[in-house]
C-alpha cells in the first residue's frame, strides 16, 4: 500500500550556499514547496545575486532567521504521514507525573519538556509543574490574565509591565476590555495584579526582579530568552508561572508553539480553558515538530546553544565596536548577547525621534514609546539572516558616524 507523506516545509529547508548548491549565493533559502530561491531582505534575483541598492533593513520583529544556518546541518526525520492524527482533539494540560494518561503526541511531548528543563537547569523541579501548551507564548500572556480574572469571580485585573516592557503585554490585554487593564502603576492592589516580568527583559536583556515580588500578585516570568544560547543560566527558576516558546528556543517562530510551566492546578486549568476557547487545541503537527526538535536538543547537548551563542557574541562585538566610535551621542541599554539592541540618542536634536536617525540611514527600528519609554530610545533586532546583517552593519556605521 502506498502511503503519501506530508513534509513539514518549515523544517525541510535547504539553505542554498551551504552545500554543493550555490545558486542562492549564501543570501537566501529554498523550501520544498516553491523550490526557488527566496532571497533574504536586501537581495533579489533568481539566485539572490543582486544586492538591493539603498535597502531599508527591517530590524523590528525579532524573527530569528539565522537559526536556519544551524538546522540545515541537522539530519532530522520530519516527515508526517498524511493520515497522522486527522481528528479533532480535546485540549488537555499536562499534569505533574501524569505522562501515562496524556493522550496522543502529548504522551511524548510532556516528559520531553520536563527532561529539557532538567538538562539545561532553567526550571527547578520541572516534574512538579503543570504544562499548558499553546500556539506561541503570546496566547499564554492573554491566558494568564484571563485565568486570574476567572479565579477572582470575573473581576477586572491589572496586567502590570515595568518600562521598558515587551509591547505584546498591552496589546494582548487590550483584547479583553473590562476583564483586563494594562497598567504601569506600582500602587495597585496586588490581589488584582498579574505582573509580566520578562526574564531576561525584552528589550534590555537584564535579569530584573519583579516589582510586585513577595505580594499576593500573580507574577508571570516570561522566560522565552532564558536559554544558554543567550546567557549563562545563573540558577533554575522556581516561580509560580513561567513562559517558554519555540521561537526563541530553537528559532522556529513560524510554527507557533509555546508552553507555560504552572505550579497551581486551578490556574493551569483556567489558562487551558482560555487556550481551548480561542484555539480549540494546539496543532498536532506543530506538537510533533516541537517534540522532534526538543528531542534533538536533548540528544545533542549544548550543540545548538553553543552555535547560537558564538554567533550572537560575534554580532554584539561588532555592534559595540561601531558605537564606540561615537559614545558621546549614544548609550546602549542592552546586555550584550541578546536578541535586541536598545539604545538611547543623547544629542538634543535627536532625542525626540531616535528611530528616525537610523531610518534615514536604512534601518527600520521600533520607537521607545512602544515599550513605555520616550522616543529618545529605539530598538533593533540582531537576529536577521547573516547576509542582511552585513547590510545592517554597513547602515549602522553610516548612521552612527553621520
Amino acid at each position: 500500500m502506498i502511503r503519501y507523506v506530508l513534509v513539514i516545509a518549515a523544517l525541510a529547508v535547504v539553505v542554498l550556499g551551504q552545500g554543493e548548491d550555490k545558486r542562492c549565493n549564501e543570501r537566501g533559502m529554498v523550501y520544498p514547496d516553491l523550490n526557488v530561491c527566496e532571497c533574504a531582505e536586501c537581495f533579489e534575483g533568481d539566485t539572490c545575486e543582486e544586492e538591493v541598492q539603498d535597502c531599508m533593513v527591517t530590524a523590528t520583529s525579532g524573527s530569528p532567521v539565522f537559526f536556519a544556518e544551524y538546522w540545515i546541518r541537522r539530519e532530522l526525520n520530519l516527515s508526517i504521514p498524511a493520515d497522522y492524527r486527522l481528528g479533532y482533539y480535546d485540549y488537555v494540560t499536562y499534569s505533574p507525573n501524569a505522562s501515562a494518561s496524556i493522550p496522543g503526541i502529548g504522551h511524548l511531548l510532556a516528559p520531553a519538556i520536563r527532561e529539557l528543563h532538567t538538562l539545561y537547569k532553567n526550571v527547578q523541579n520541572p516534574e512538579e509543574y503543570h504544562i499548558v501548551p499553546a500556539s506561541g507564548c503570546t496566547a499564554l500572556i492573554a491566558a494568564a490574565s484571563y485565568a486570574r480574572s476567572k479565579l477572582m469571580d470575573d473581576a477586572t485585573v491589572y496586567a502590570y509591565g515595568h518600562a521598558p516592557y515587551y509591547n505584546g503585554y498591552p496589546q494582548m490585554t487590550d483584547l479583553m476590555p473590562g476583564r483586563v487593564t494594562f497598567s504601569t502603576s506600582t500602587d495597585l492592589d496586588p490581589k488584582k495584579v498579574v505582573e509580566y516580568n520578562p526574564y531576561p527583559a525584552n528589550p534590555t536583556g537584564e535579569l530584573r526582579e519583579p516589582v510586585y515580588k513577595d505580594t499576593e500578585a500573580l507574577v508571570a516570568f516570561d522566560s522565552v530568552y532564558y536559554w544558554p544560547s543567550l546567557l549563562d543560566i545563573p540558577a533554575p527558576l522556581d516561580e509560580d508561572l513561567i513562559f517558554f516558546s519555540s521561537s526563541k528556543f530553537t528559532g522556529h517562530a513560524g510554527s507557533r508553539f509555546g508552553w507555560a510551566m504552572v505550579k497551581d492546578g486551578a490556574l493551569a486549568r483556567e489558562m487551558g480553558h482560555y487556550v481551548e476557547l480561542t484555539q480549540q487545541h494546539v496543532s498536532v503537527d506543530v506538537q510533533y515538530l516541537a517534540y522532534t526538535l526538543i528531542r534533538d536538543v536533548i540528544d545533542r547537548p549544548y550543540e545548538l546553544f553553543d552555535t547560537i551563542r558564538s554567533q550572537m557574541i560575534t554580532r554584539w562585538e561588532r555592534v559595540l565596536q561601531v558605537f564606540g566610535l561615537a559614545n558621546d551621542r549614544f548609550t546602549v541599554h542592552s546586555v550584550p548577547g541578546g536578541f535586541y539592541l536598545f539604545l538611547e540618542c543623547l544629542s538634543p536634536e535627536e532625542t525626540d525621534d531616535c528611530t528616525s536617525l537610523f531610518t534615514n540611514h536604512g534601518i527600520m527600528g521600533i520607537p521607545g514609546s512602544t515599550f513605555g519609554k520616550s522616543d529618545a530610545f529605539t530598538r533593533h533586532e540582531l537576529v536577521m539572516h547573516t547576509a542582511t546583517f552585513e547590510v545592517y552593519m554597513t547602515n549602522l556605521e553610516a548612521a552612527v558616524l553621520s
